[in-house]
């Protein structure tokens, strides 16, 4: 199976045969379960959609950079601690690169219009389950997690932009070969 997969990401381009082994291409490879419910299915093809899209653009991770360094530092807070107090994630909160992937993801895979509720609801209920802070949670409960709304129709501006697709759907986004 692993000489199946090298073949294939060869063939695409992803990686390359160097002199000393395999380089980086062009593209990436996305992954999840088949095991999830169809609707999760869907919003794990978007996140792992945008990552793609993150680890492959660098003027992509820019503008995220730029947009998350700009957020209120309670909605930053709030999602970084997030990542920490449910365990199951395992996510370094001093790793950047990593929060404002998973931040990038976590606001796109859904459509604009379920970010509030998301936020507001989905994640401020768990993240007070597992002993987040409630003042944290409070502050996002308040502003309706408007932090990640304004987030959202940034990079969904900027996404629909540059590759005409919208947060949580990203099904008509086509590789090289297929154009």
């Amino acid at each position: 199976q692993e000489e199946d997969l090298r073949a294939i990401l060869l063939e695409q381009g992803i990686i390359i045969q160097g002199d000393e082994g395999f380089i980086p291409g062009e593209g990436a490879v996305l992954s999840f379960s088949r095991q999830s419910s169809t609707s999760l299915r869907y919003l794990f093809v978007a996140h792992e959609s945008f990552h793609g899209l993150y680890f492959t653009h660098p003027e992509y991770r820019a503008e995220m950079h730029r947009l998350y360094t700009s957020m209120d530092a309670r909605a930053v807070d709030f999602l970084e601690s997030y990542f920490t107090v449910i365990k199951s994630l395992g996510y370094d909160r001093s790793d950047q690169f990593l929060m404002e992937n998973e931040c990038m993801a976590y606001t796109l895979q859904q459509s604009l219009g379920r970010v509030s509720p998301y936020f507001s609801g989905t994640l401020h209920e768990r993240f007070l389950r597992h002993g987040g802070s409630p003042v944290l949670a409070e502050y996002i409960d308040e502003t309706k997690a408007a932090d990640f709304v304004a987030l959202a129709q940034a990079l969904e501006s900027y996404v629909y932009g540059k590759w005409g697709i919208a947060g949580g759907r990203v099904g008509l986004w086509y590789t090289r070969a297929a154009q």
